[in-house]
């Protein structure tokens, strides 16, 4: 069993009280382990920073990994990203930076991807296939990095968010010969993301003789039509090439000269999008009388390809050690001589999260989370208490390895939805009670409140409930910008409102429970469903209200906002009234209001 640490409780703190006033100016700089790590617990920093944010950020923290997927990226970003001496970086969008604008003569292909001349936005069709903005990556990079960031950046993702066609960033591209400028700025690095990203031919030649050491290369939807120039790369071992429609075959005669190749992935960025299903390398690497001797792995996730087609290229390429099916038409969960990941099953998912997780591969991690999510909420049939221990631990470590916040998909709500699913399905003894997510939201919370949690390993408990106090973090501070995101914040305390998960899970800090339960109510009189309050009420009589950490809380608007909620009531749910009629008894008393001097 793994116990808290004080370097874990000290961490729990900084990252709360990144962007407050409450951090201790002598706090010395932090070791660079636990700075990645409080980086991602402080949230991502999805909503504009404060000022006050980007200075702790580069005062008190030494990050060698940022990852800013998702993101919409501002100036003061800049030099945050300059104080720290980084080895991978993943960038955001860049429409708000202005400086690193380019002009449309800044592409030689501008016109062929020019935006509709109506105005209007991307549609699925053509949702990768336009150049809105020109973007000066060389610049930027130079003006982000420090000279010793330029000397040991091994990861580059600049991509934008990797999920789906509705969000942004996906019609801004790079100024014509970046990669030259960029390869003779970053010598080191060794893994490079452009998902996405038009490139013309011309500069995909310039990136392979650039960027000699890489080992992974995505290129990803990324419009080329020829693969001339990757033998350059002869260390490859990793390469992704969904979505690419390779115009002769002679465009990918040089692929066979590398010796290295692992991994090879057609895996397409959306599913639902018909010009993400156009690739056929797939198709000219059968026909070839060429072969890759050395490949291992073949991913072919989100296509529209059929058992007929697997079984071809597995008839050609037959040492494959595995291949991916994910979300495709093939019926194949299994092989003789191979492993099959596929997303048929529950067991599938959970078998393909825990390889996508360990293959650092957050587009698919995203989309076999969803595949769980939706296999979990219809049916749990045949689902055994050591798939759902299983389960736990698989969500658990991806959404640690990615950060929620960052995602196309809040992943922190699948693992909640998961959790619930788990909860209401899981007795301890194998039982199934058969509720399901179909009933009534308040009723559901009620039900889950007293199912048993020994199922799941203690460990994973803890990991779980951390994750879920981080998103909480994250959630307060959005919540104070935007209240309209109060449901989202209120996921994670559906589950936290488990009794048994509460107790019976050992070395619980519950005054810090408390304290972001406080934190939410004092940020929020919404009219939504209040767990948060059920959680208090639970753990109030074993809290240590002497403890430091409630000093920050405003109990003054806890007191009016608790008893704003007790006079108006809540006509959709009832019973929170007496919970919130105790809650603010507790507060009165242990928490009563200073008398004016």
């Amino acid at each position: 069993m793994s116990f808290p640490k004080l370097i874990e409780l000290a961490m729990n703190k900084i990252a709360e009280n990144i962007g407050t006033d409450k951090l201790n100016p002598s706090l010395c700089p932090v070791p660079v382990e636990f700075s990645n790590k409080i980086f991602k617990m402080a949230g991502s920093i999805s909503s504009v920073p404060s000022e006050l944010q980007l200075n702790q950020l580069s005062h008190y923290l030494s990050v060698t990994e940022i990852n800013l997927t998702g993101t919409i990226m501002i100036d003061a970003l800049v030099p945050m990203l300059k104080s720290h001496n980084l080895k991978s970086l993943s960038t955001g969008y860049f429409f708000k930076l202005g400086k690193y604008d380019g002009y449309f003569d800044n592409r030689e292909d501008y016109e062929k991807y020019a935006p509709n001349r109506n105005g209007g936005y991307l549609t699925a069709s053509d949702h990768r296939k336009k150049i809105r903005h020109v973007i000066d990556i060389e610049q930027f990079l130079e003006d982000a990095l420090n000279e010793e960031s330029k000397q040991t950046l091994t990861h580059l993702d600049l991509s934008p968010e990797p999920q789906g066609y509705e969000s942004k960033g996906f019609d801004e591209h790079f100024v014509d010969g970046w990669a030259g400028q960029v390869g003779d700025m970053l010598p080191s690095l060794t893994s490079l993301a452009l998902r996405q990203r038009i490139l013309p031919d011309f500069e995909f030649t310039n990136i392979c003789l650039s960027f000699p050491n890489l080992l992974k290369l995505d290129l990803t939807n990324t419009c080329l039509e020829t693969l001339h120039g990757i033998k350059e790369l002869a260390n490859l071992e990793t390469l992704r090439v969904g979505c690419l429609k390779i115009k002769k075959a002679g465009g990918i005669r040089q692929l066979f000269d590398l010796k290295k190749i692992r991994n090879l992935s057609f895996e397409i960025t959306s599913s639902g999008c018909d010009c993400c299903r156009q690739g056929n390398i797939h198709s000219l690497l059968m026909k070839s009388d060429r072969r890759l001797r050395s490949l291992e792995t073949v991913d072919f996730s989100n296509t529209n390809f059929e058992d007929g087609t697997i079984n071809r290229f597995l008839k050609i390429y037959k040492n494959l050690k595995s291949i991916s099916v994910c979300q495709t038409l093939v019926e194949m969960t299994t092989h003789p001589t191979i492993i099959v990941y596929h997303t048929r099953t529950v067991q599938g998912c959970i078998k393909s999260l825990k390889y996508y997780t360990e293959m650092e591969n957050p587009v698919m991690v995203d989309s076999v989370m969803d595949l769980l999510n939706d296999h979990l909420s219809r049916s749990t049939t045949g689902v055994t208490d050591d798939d759902f221990q299983d389960c736990l631990k698989a969500v658990n470590s991806a959404i640690e390895l990615f950060s929620c916040e960052q995602s196309g998909t809040p992943w922190i709500l699948l693992l909640c939805g998961n959790v619930e699913i788990l909860l209401l399905n899981s007795t301890g003894t194998g039982q199934r009670d058969g509720l399901s997510l179909s009933e009534n939201e308040y009723d559901r919370i009620y039900k889950i409140r007293a199912k048993d949690v020994s199922t799941f390993e203690v460990d994973d408990r803890i990991k779980m409930i951390q994750l879920l106090l981080t998103n909480s973090i994250q959630e307060a501070k959005s919540l104070e910008k935007f209240p309209a995101s109060i449901a989202d914040a209120m996921e994670p305390w559906k589950v936290l409102s488990n009794r048994n998960l509460l107790f019976r899970t050992p070395l619980l800090d519950l005054s810090r429970i408390a304290f972001l339960a406080f934190q939410i109510v004092e940020i929020s009189n919404s009219g939504y469903a209040r767990p948060h309050l059920s959680v208090l009420d639970m753990i109030k009589d074993v809290l240590d209200v002497n403890t430091l950490v409630f000093n920050s809380i405003d109990f003054t608007k806890v007191r009016e906002n608790l008893k704003n909620l007790k006079d108006t009531g809540d006509q959709f749910n009832p019973r929170v009234v007496p919970i919130v009629k105790r809650v603010l008894e507790f507060v009165e008393i242990y928490f009563p209001e200073k008398p004016t001097v």
